[in-house]
């Protein structure tokens, strides 16, 4: 006789075995990775090299700039921002070193869960999953902008619809980092036109009030700085113009294809925001900033968890393909073979944010009781 299949009673094993295995990971692996870094002498190593010396320049009136032959711009660790990022960390000045650091590291981690609620994730998965990301991880021990930025994505999507919230928004953000400026463009694709506007007005005001507050001290040649160190450490990050680099032999022509790349991405941007489809033309922004970056350190890449989230709110393999960074050296220093690797998996995860495949772990166990009953 074939026995009659009972349905089970229960959650599943195995699903509640991966669910508590990534709870469990997210916060040890995360944790233990920043601690090591810690032990390393690379705690909050920007905010150590980088943004506290600069946020001390310019509380003392003085340009926050290292020259072109200096240690920190041979080395990498360079202040290379407008001056409106080192007056807004001069607060921490007042704190001990290390207690600067504490705050800073602990502020920057806060914006993860920060962005995933401003864009409508509720799984908790997503959160576990996204603080195991090497971007965020990279972003987070590093302490340095990139994780504020990616909520500053977060706050204009979710505020795009309040003209002055998104001219101040988007103002800081391209203010914060210049080669953001997409998100401009995404506004006037969506014909968003005065937002666009106000918030050019504003990135500049934001830009030309605090560097006016030191005198305009390194303006002249702030430029020159971003082009030294971008020749420089350029052909080894994870830029696109770097993958280019590895097969033709100039820097400059590198550059010309990552733009021409660049600019198709954005001119798709332009075209889907004109047919009213607000989020591709976002995400395409965001696709595009990341084009444009001749300089692409492996923590830019943590921009993906606002493409990832705008279309899966609820975990999906989308969510784990960017745990594949891992293996890359970081924040840059990677082969050819490694920036291959790197954005191979950026390419996969914008595939499967546009198609989607859940792993159905539970009703394979079902289908599995199932036909055992009926076999048996």
């Amino acid at each position: 006789m074939v026995a009659e299949a009972q349905p089970l009673v229960g959650p599943d094993p195995l699903r509640r075995a991966l669910t508590h295995g990534l709870a469990f990971w997210s916060i040890v692996g995360a944790v233990w990775l920043v601690v090591a870094n810690a032990l390393g002498h690379e705690f909050a190593f920007d905010v150590h090299y980088a943004f506290l010396p600069a946020a001390h320049e310019v509380v003392h009136g003085s340009s926050p700039y290292s020259g072109l032959d200096s240690q920190a711009v041979r080395e990498g660790y360079a202040y290379l921002y407008p001056p409106l990022a080192a007056y807004l960390l001069a607060p921490l000045t007042l704190l001990p070193p290390l207690g600067a650091e504490i705050l800073a590291t602990v502020l920057v981690a806060a914006c993860v869960p920060a962005t995933l609620q401003l864009l409508g994730v509720r799984d908790w998965r997503c959160y576990a999953v996204a603080m195991l990301w090497m971007p965020v991880i990279a972003g987070i021990q590093s302490a340095n902008l990139t994780l504020p930025m990616v909520l500053g994505l977060a706050l204009l999507w979710r505020y795009r619809e309040r003209t002055v919230v998104t001219a101040i928004v988007a103002g800081f953000v391209v203010a914060l980092k210049l080669f953001f400026w997409p998100v401009l463009l995404w506004l006037v694709a969506t014909r968003r036109y005065r937002s666009a506007a106000l918030g050019a007005a504003a990135s500049a005001l934001f830009v030309l009030v605090p560097w006016g507050g030191i005198g305009f001290a390194g303006l002249r040649g702030y430029q020159h700085l971003l082009s030294t160190v971008a020749n420089r450490e350029g052909p080894e990050s994870y830029s696109l113009a770097a993958l280019v680099h590895f097969v033709v032999p100039s820097w400059t022509a590198a550059i010309a294809v990552e733009t021409l790349v660049g600019a198709g991405v954005l001119t798709l941007a332009l075209l889907a925001g004109r047919r009213g489809r607000d989020r591709d033309a976002f995400a395409l922004a965001i696709v595009g900033i990341l084009a444009l970056t001749p300089l692409l350190e492996t923590h830019y890449f943590a921009a993906l968890l606002v493409v990832v989230a705008l279309y899966r709110p609820r975990l999906s393999v989308a969510w784990f393909l960017p745990l594949l960074m891992w293996g890359a050296p970081e924040p840059n220093n990677g082969s050819g073979l490694q920036r291959v690797h790197v954005l191979l998996v950026v390419v996969l995860t914008l595939v499967f944010v546009l198609k989607d495949w859940r792993p159905t772990f539970g009703r394979v166990l079902r289908f599995g009781a199932v036909r055992g009953a009926v076999s048996g």
